[in-house]
């Protein structure tokens, strides 16, 4: 490692090693020495205190090199394993894509299986096509990087739909399998590491989602709003129904009415869950027709 430049790689053409110029970071000998000077501070000689360099007690310096040593033999994992995938995925990205989408699907026959909450459906046959149209609606194709039960990684084209931003709604499926459920999640962070493609990180919300048009009776406007009812399963306890509507619908107790199935319910938002640039997502109650 150069003094002030880049990490250079230990491979045949790296640059030979200068005792003057370069210095190793051997990880294992700097465990060793911490675990060392703790010995010797917790045995009473404190002179080796000069070396540490820390202008503390004795105490406090054996309790700083303790959780350095449980930070680095310990170091965090993730919570969720992640599986590596690569196979394409197709979808769309927004709300209004995501109401068009479901109410095109709703006719679609078999109906949509259930996976577990870890598991996608992945064939190789057929899952390297096109983009394809679902009624009037076109389905944009996006590279699946890998997933976890938490949620996906997915690589997608340069240049890329407007509405692929932080705080999006999106869903997709795997169109070689047949019958899969469209899984639903919300963008939490994008990234970029190549020239044509970016990383598009997405946190999973729900398999159950139901598109609802939404009528506020106090609104000037009498065209009604596409949403989503959310249900989200949960064993510890039950899960008051949540919706999704573009950002600046919700206010709290506010009453409004959904419509699903040529049904319309009236509901009242309750606690807020969050909202981003694009869309609010919060708890509501049925008050009845």
């Amino acid at each position: 490692m150069a003094g002030s430049g880049a990490p250079q790689p230990l491979a045949e053409n790296s640059t030979d090693y200068n005792p003057d110029a370069h210095r190793i970071l051997d990880t294992n000998d700097l465990a060793r020495w911490m675990d060392d000077q703790i010995r010797e501070l917790e045995i009473g000689n404190f002179t080796v205190a000069e070396s540490i360099h820390i202008d503390m007690p004795p105490q406090e310096i054996i309790r700083i090199l303790r959780y350095l040593m449980l930070a680095w033999w310990h170091c965090p994992t993730r919570q969720h394993e992640r599986k590596e995938r690569l196979i394409w995925v197709e979808g769309v990205c927004g709300l209004s894509a995501t109401f068009q989408l479901l109410k095109e699907s709703e006719d679609e026959l078999p109906a949509p299986v259930r996976r577990e909450k870890d598991s996608i459906e992945i064939s190789t046959s057929g899952a390297l096509r096109r983009s394809s149209l679902t009624g009037q609606l076109h389905q944009e194709r996006w590279r699946l990087i890998n997933h976890s039960t938490g949620g996906v990684a997915l690589g997608v084209q340069l240049p890329c739909n407007p509405s692929m931003r932080v705080g999006q709604l999106i869903i997709f499926r795997n169109p070689a399998a047949s019958g899969e459920s469209w899984l639903f999640g919300i963008i939490r962070w994008l990234s970029q590491e190549q020239e044509d493609e970016i990383k598009v990180g997405i946190q999973y919300l729900s398999d159950e989602a139901t598109p609802v048009a939404l009528r506020d009776p106090n609104s000037e406007s009498t065209r009604p709003l596409a949403a989503l009812e959310i249900s989200v399963e949960q064993a510890s306890r039950p899960m008051p129904p949540q919706l999704v509507t573009e950002h600046g619908v919700y206010q709290p107790g506010k009453e409004v009415f959904i419509k699903a199935d040529r049904q319309e319910t009236r509901i009242r938002a309750s606690k807020l869950i969050e909202a981003t640039s694009s869309l609010d997502r919060f708890y509501f109650e049925r008050l009845g027709d």
